[in-house]
């Protein structure tokens, strides 16, 4: 995908969040967005290197954003709405899980 091309999908996805955001009044707002640790779009404190998409376990792992959860991100700043961030691992799951669980409970 390119950027251009992920720029369009974090837009509709803000379009779907800022939505939600409005509907606040209503009891209903977005709390958390969460992304996949290691995904080269997805990866919210990390990201992949490498171009092996038959083999993405080969690919190294390197600290920063996929490009989907930054062009998010950016998105979300010009709009100047704030809303946490949650990287999941797959190795922790389940601490992640729990993680988030109480996040939500705050």
């Amino acid at each position: 995908m390119t950027l251009s091309c992920l720029g369009v999908i974090a837009e509709k996805s803000l379009k779907k969040l800022s939505i939600k955001h409005k509907t606040e009044k209503c009891g209903i707002e977005t709390e958390i967005v969460i992304g996949v640790d290691g995904s080269p779009s997805c990866g919210v404190n990390e990201t992949s290197k490498g171009s092996t998409c038959k083999n993405m376990s080969k690919n190294e792992r390197a600290k920063g954003s996929g490009i989907l959860i930054e062009q998010l991100r950016f998105a979300l700043k010009e709009r100047k709405i704030s809303i946490p961030f949650y990287g999941i691992r797959y190795e922790c799951l389940s601490e992640d899980l729990a993680n988030i669980e109480k996040l939500l409970k705050d």
